[in-house]
This record gives structure tokens, sequence and C-alpha cells, in this order.
């Protein structure tokens, strides 16, 4: 429970600073889970069709020539909740734009949390968790269908595609459990949803290059 609450704060930090959020299927400030009910002609994905979707979005993303692991994955991201959404095509340009933008926030919430808070995820605590994502994978459908296509694609384990593809967002996951009871006390706030508009704020001034101020 601890876990999923702070699953939705990082989602709401997301939606307070970026003007799109890519739903890849699961959630994520990446990894992260967004329990949804998620449908094609009426019947409820299982397993094998989340693999067939992003295995689908892998090859178009690599039929782009993309060569950074961070791009591919957002992009795949991004081709495949489309799909889910049963909404039109992104052009190759728009696909990558939103990407980008998705790493540039993921690094700037890692890093300020780093430069503001003094907070950091250690290597160890990222590979718990990694090893906590297994563990309860059964449970996520849309994960374990995401992590399946990754891995018979490189031929990698499922372990494999967390610690070295969504690396970054189990850094962050990580980083936001660490955070958040002290952002709770700098604002002196319990309201989730305020501390993140509060949090997202700071770092889209971070971004901006703007010295964040505190308005707590």
């Amino acid at each position: 429970m601890k876990r999923n609450l702070l699953i939705i704060f990082a989602i709401l930090i997301t939606l307070f600073i970026a003007d799109r959020f890519i739903r890849p299927g699961m959630e994520s400030a990446g990894v992260g889970k967004v329990k949804e009910e998620t449908k094609m002609n009426g019947e409820e994905l299982k397993v094998e069709d989340y693999e067939k979707i992003y295995v689908k979005a892998i090859k178009k993303a690599e039929s782009y020539e993309i060569k950074d692991k961070e791009l591919l994955r957002w992009v795949v991201k991004g081709i495949a909740s489309r799909e889910m959404d049963h909404k039109p095509e992104l052009t190759k340009k728009a696909l990558i734009k939103n990407a980008r933008e998705k790493i540039q926030l993921e690094n700037a919430s890692i890093e300020y949390a780093e430069v503001k808070y003094d907070i950091k995820a250690a290597e160890q605590e990222v590979e718990a968790l990694a090893l906590e994502q297994l563990k309860d994978l059964s449970s996520d459908i849309p994960l374990e269908g995401y992590l399946k296509a990754f891995a018979k694609t490189y031929n990698l384990s499922p372990k494999e595609v967390l610690l070295e593809i969504e690396k970054s967002s189990l850094m962050l996951m990580v980083t936001n459990e660490k955070l958040y009871p002290k952002l709770v006390e700098a604002y002196n706030l319990e309201d989730r949803a305020e501390v993140s508009r509060k949090y997202g704020s700071e770092v889209k001034s971070f971004m901006a290059g703007i010295e964040p101020e505190i308005d707590a």
C-alpha cells in the first residue's frame, strides 16, 4: 500500500510538471503502476496481449534507428500507450519529442531531490526495489507483459530489463520514497496532491534555471 501511494505521488508530480503524460500501460514515472482496466475489443488484456503490444512497439521504435536505450524505452511506451488507448499513431518526431521530455523530467526530478534535499537512491536500494517488483509481478499484468517483451526481444531476464532498461525509473521511485516525508515536513502539508503540486513547481523552476521558492 505504501509503495502504491508513492507511485501515485510520482505520477502526480509528472502531471503537474509536464504538459503531456504518456501512460505506458503501467505506471510510471516509468515502472510505477496504475491499476486500470485496459480492454481491447471489449476484452480485458492478458499478459500475452501486453507482451504482443510491446513487442510490436519495440519493433516500430527500432525502425527509427534509436540507439539510446533511455530514448528507446520511452518511445516504446509512447507507441504502446497510443494503441492501448485506441488513439492514432504519433509521428516519429512527436514520439521522440515526448520521450525526450520524459527523460528530462525524470532526470531533473532525481537531480533536484539530491541538490535540494540531499536525497539519493543507492544501488542496493534500486536492486531491492527491482526484486520487490519481480516478487509481485503476477499481480501486475501490464508490467509483466512489458518485461517479457523486452526480455524476449533483447535476450534478457526480467531482472536485467528492470536494472538495465528501467533503472532510472526505479531510481525515481526510490528517490520519491525517501523524499516524500521530507516534503511533508518542509511544506507542513499532508495532502498528497498538494505536496506533489508544490514539489512539481520546484522541479519545473529547477528545469528552467530559476531558483525555486518553497511557499509553505
